[in-house]
Formats: C-alpha cells, sequence, structure tokens
C-alpha cells in the first residue's frame, strides 16, 4: 500500500499530494516532520509557507524523476517555463538559487548537488556570470563554507 502526503506550500497555501517515501527518503526535514508518531489513520500534512508553489513544483518533478525539467526531455512547455524558457538569463539563475537554499532548507543533499551541477553547467556554458545582487538575499540563508557561496565567490577569479 502507497502512503502519500499532503504538502502545503506557499501563502496560496497550494496543496500537493507526494509519496511519502520519496520525501522521507530524500529529506531528514520530512523525515522528521512525517513520521513523528501519527496514527496510521491520520493524514499526513506538512506546510511549508515560506516556499513558492513553482519551486515546489520543479523540486516535485526532480523527486519523481530525478533530473530538473528540460525541454530537451520532452517535458511539459508550461513545466520548463517556470525557469528554463526565461529570456532572461538572470531569473533562470535566481530560480536555481531559489532550488538550491530549498533543498540547503530542508535537507535535501542529493536535489542540492543536482541544483549546483545546473548553475555550474549554464555559468560555464554561457559564460554568463550574474551580479551579486541576484544572491544577496538568498546568500544570507547559507553557510560561508557552503558550496554554493564558494562558487559565487570563487568564479569570477
Amino acid at each position: 500500500e502507497q502512503k502519500f502526503a499532503t504538502v502545503i506550500v506557499g501563502l496560496t497555501m497550494h496543496m500537493f499530494l507526494v509519496h511519502e517515501t520519496l520525501l522521507t527518503h530524500y529529506s531528514k526535514f520530512f523525515r522528521a516532520a512525517l513520521q513523528r508518531g501519527f496514527a496510521e489513520t491520520e493524514p499526513k500534512t506538512v506546510t511549508l509557507k515560506v516556499v513558492e508553489a513553482p519551486l515546489f513544483e520543479i523540486f516535485v518533478h526532480w523527486l519523481y524523476h530525478r533530473r530538473l525539467r528540460s525541454a530537451a526531455c520532452n517535458d511539459d512547455k508550461e513545466l520548463v517555463a517556470h525557469y528554463e524558457n526565461s529570456r532572461n538569463r538572470t531569473s533562470i539563475v535566481d530560480v536555481l538559487v531559489k532550488l538550491y537554499v530549498f533543498g540547503d532548507v530542508y535537507q535535501l543533499t542529493s536535489f542540492r548537488k543536482v541544483t549546483l551541477r545546473t548553475l555550474f553547467h549554464h555559468f560555464h556554458s554561457s559564460k554568463f556570470f550574474p551580479l551579486y545582487s541576484t544572491f544577496n538575499l538568498e546568500f544570507a540563508k547559507l553557510s560561508t563554507k557552503d558550496p554554493l557561496c564558494r562558487l559565487i565567490v570563487d568564479w569570477p577569479c
């Protein structure tokens, strides 16, 4: 029998129904939140008020497919548009950085690695590095020894 968890996201209270085993396998946060002694009959619900629904949707796609969305993989165009089809390269980086920080906050090591590799590939292939203002808010949420912080500091060198 497959069990599902409801994740309520953002100020709009967008609801996602996700396989509990996937959430708890990849995240210490979700493992603690969903396996804290609930009765078998009780619905398992986690609320993430500060997470944007489109970001969580990208995460859920990764959770089920183990890759970020891509037009090259024939993913739905509307879903890919959350970050990849943006004409403004800075917004692509903004979303990837937010995804990385989401992975840090919710203890998603594998997801963080994928987003960091994607950022590195984006910087390397486009020869584009955004302004530091792109990272200001998110940078403050990470440890100074975090791999993303090191990438941001070392890349222009």
